[in-house]
């Protein structure tokens, strides 16, 4: 007998099991399913995991902004391109295996060569070395990629890269409203006929915007002339 005065259950025996719980407040018991908690699994896919973003098109773009930012504070002797991209991609190698898609019906092409195009255009825009001497990035206030202090008016360089095709008048307008934005600040602080620069990489285009709004495209051959006329009707 057990200590309790209870009769103990033979050793080999294997007790019953317990009854199931009622069911509650009557409800009909619901017929078994098999892997019935397939639906309740939540899978979470980490979007923050760099080889596999979300948006590789906005990674790319973050990508050659570094690139850019980095050559801007390199002297003007040491800009190697294929250098300053080597360096980024060790640090994010995936990047170099994500094909860049160009636009609608174009087929993708590697994404390092798009980079180093579009770099390598930048860089031979007239005054684009002066500008990357001379301007300092603003990360705080406007977030501009270069503001460059000049006698005639400061200058304000924005990088963007993206789709080959030409881009939606709305999005143009954002871009430019933003840069009316940085613009009105900067004459704020007392800099005189402040200008800007929208550089499209991909599309091998700038845009010079002026405070009061007017803009005026040209490629790279024109934008020394763009920006002296748009520094003359600021003037007027």
């Amino acid at each position: 007998e057990s200590p309790e005065g209870e009769t103990a259950a033979p050793e080999n025996e294997i007790p019953p099991l317990p009854e199931p719980f009622p069911e509650e407040n009557g409800a009909e018991e619901k017929p078994w399913v098999p892997m019935s908690w397939v639906p309740k699994l939540h899978v979470h896919l980490d979007y923050m995991d760099e080889s596999h973003p979300l948006n590789p098109a906005r990674e790319q773009g973050i990508f050659i902004h570094s690139c850019l930012e980095e050559l801007a504070k390199l002297p003007a002797a040491a800009r190697d391109v294929d250098l300053v991209l080597s360096r980024n991609f060790r640090k994010k190698p995936w990047l170099n295996e994500v094909p860049y898609s160009p636009g609608r019906g174009a087929a993708p092409v590697p994404f390092r060569g798009q980079a180093e195009e579009e770099i390598s255009w930048f860089l031979s825009l007239p005054g684009a070395g002066d500008w990357m001497d001379r301007g300092l990035a603003e990360q705080n206030l406007l977030r501009a990629d270069l503001i460059v202090p000049d006698p005639d008016g400061a200058l304000v360089i924005d990088y963007k890269h993206g789709s080959r095709e030409v881009l939606s008048p709305e999005v143009e307008r954002k871009y430019e409203a933003k840069m009316r934005l940085y613009l009105k600040s900067l004459g704020d602080t007392g800099l005189e006929r402040p200008l800007a620069v929208l550089c499209y990489l991909t599309r091998r285009e700038c845009c010079v915007v002026n405070a009061a709004g007017a803009t005026l495209k040209t490629d790279a051959q024109g934008l020394t002339a763009a920006i002296a006329a748009m520094r003359e009707r600021a003037n007027v």
